[in-house]
């Protein structure tokens, strides 16, 4: 039941499965149809622009592409890359069948710079295409590039209405990309108040990790997102988590389910709430990780599925240490219940992770996830940044209908205080730690917080 709960929980949330309205037209991006209410405004003019590097063709590439239920078929005219350079890449995320390529690159060999544009032609072949192809979509890849030649900038953004005001009147969506330069605003910098739409996209390095995000700048005649959304470019395309898909819902669950322990179950209350964030914090050999693997074990027993993602440890050895404390992992990936996914924190931004382990939870459709530990994603930024991604990381979790449990690595000189700052965030906050007693080092277990429930006030032996 906890499972096809979840499944319909996490349709919901996903990003291509947006609505799209009917004055809208699909971006072929997850997440960015929600960030611009719907999609780019349809039989209107959309401007991406950013610098060398960004994804501004990638954006086109996939708009061109479209969603694979959207029939409607592309003109894409370029005006920097060669026809079968763009159609290589595009094969790589699906099919070129209903894109038409028009090459508009300039001959630097027959172009003499300055002189008078004529746009007469180049709104011919396009008029031709569209009609031949049935196309209602539009992609002016580079199109900043065709005034480069051009010294009367005046007479550039005059063509440049001209051009826009032609689309329109057709009806026709387009996607116009341009770059990113010192002097944009004196040349094709009118290309932002021409346009219906205008996105920003941005690369930025923050302690040696680069992580891209996207603006909204303006979009005409309805509500937008206004912040500033991390994206990720990778062999599947482009992914975007926008914090309006990580709304305050869910985790309402009257149900528990057993963290595999009878003694800590009881001192919850009677277990943890099903779709509830959990925390457990301690220092190094309190016995963290293994708390996390009981649940984890305890779930699959029940025909759960658990996604349990480390930043530490090989999936090997996660499997052979759980088997000296008596938790059997193996049959439980064997049986696709349990997978154990292993990445370096230091491999990617903070941002990136994010994307990358939603998009692993709504692949696998699991009850549970663990983090172990979440506190390993701290160094990648400042609190603040931490504690934003946590709070999305989680509600987008929770919307899901996941469990979820974090574990914290707390510093030598820590005490018993977590530093993560998110102990309001988490539902259930259990802490283990040390103590010297009889001449022995043993270690102890509390509950913090419970939300829901009658916990115990006790602190317990762990063994």
């Amino acid at each position: 039941m906890a499972t096809k709960a979840r499944k319909k929980a996490s349709a919901r949330h996903r990003g291509n499965s947006t609505h799209v309205p009917a004055q809208s037209v699909p971006t072929g991006i997850s997440g960015l149809d929600q960030i611009l209410g719907g999609g780019f405004p349809s039989g209107r003019i959309t401007v991406i622009r950013g610098a060398s590097g960004t994804g501004k063709s990638i954006f086109a590439l996939l708009y061109a592409m479209g969603d694979p239920k959207d029939d409607n078929k592309t003109v894409f005219a370029t005006f920097d890359e060669s026809p079968d350079t763009l159609s290589n890449y595009l094969t790589t995320w699906g099919t070129t069948k209903d894109v038409r390529f028009l090459d508009f690159r300039p001959d630097p060999e027959i172009m003499a710079v300055g002189g008078q544009m004529e746009l007469g032609g180049l709104l011919v072949r396009i008029e031709h295409a569209l009609k031949e192809s049935g196309a209602k979509k539009l992609v002016l890849d580079a199109f900043d590039t065709l005034f480069d030649a051009f010294e009367n900038k005046a007479q550039v953004r005059l063509d440049l209405f001209r051009v826009f005001d032609w689309c329109r009147k057709r009806g026709v969506t387009v996607v116009a990309t341009t770059g990113e330069e010192s002097d944009y605003r004196a040349s094709t910098g009118v290309m932002d108040y021409a346009a219906d739409c205008t996105i920003l996209l941005d690369q930025r390095m923050d302690n040696g990790l680069m992580t891209r995000l996207l603006r909204v700048m303006k979009c005409r005649g309805r509500a937008h997102g206004t912040n500033e959304y991390p994206f990720l470019i990778d062999e599947r395309g482009v992914s975007i988590l926008p914090v309006t898909g990580t709304s305050m819902s869910g985790g309402g669950s009257e149900k528990r389910m057993s963290t595999g322990l009878k003694d800590l179950d009881g001192m919850l209350g009677g277990g943890i709430w099903l779709g509830s964030t959990v925390m457990i914090s301690g220092h190094s050999g309190t016995g963290k990780s293994l708390l996390a693997l009981s649940m984890a074990a305890a779930a699959c027993r029940t025909g759960m599925k658990v996604l349990h993602i480390s930043f530490e440890e090989s999936p090997e050895q996660i499997v052979r240490d759980a088997k000296s404390a008596g938790i059997r992992l193996a049959s439980h990936v064997k049986a696709n219940k349990l997978r154990l996914f292993s990445r370096r924190s230091v491999e990617q931004g903070i941002e990136q992770h994010i994307i990358l382990k939603l998009r692993e939870v709504d692949e696998f459709g699991p009850d549970m996830v663990i983090f172990d530990p979440i506190s390993a994603l701290s160094d990648l930024g400042d609190s603040r940044t931490f504690k934003n991604m946590a709070i999305r990381l989680c509600h987008a979790l929770k919307a899901r209908g996941v469990t979820t449990v974090l574990t914290e690595l707390l510093p030598d000189d820590a005490g018993s205080v977590s530093k993560l700052n998110v102990s309001s965030l988490v539902d259930s906050w259990i802490r283990l730690g040390r103590i010297e007693r009889g001449g022995e080092m043993r270690r102890k277990i509390q509950i913090q917080k419970s939300r829901g429930a009658a916990t115990s006030r006790e602190i317990r032996e762990l063994h």
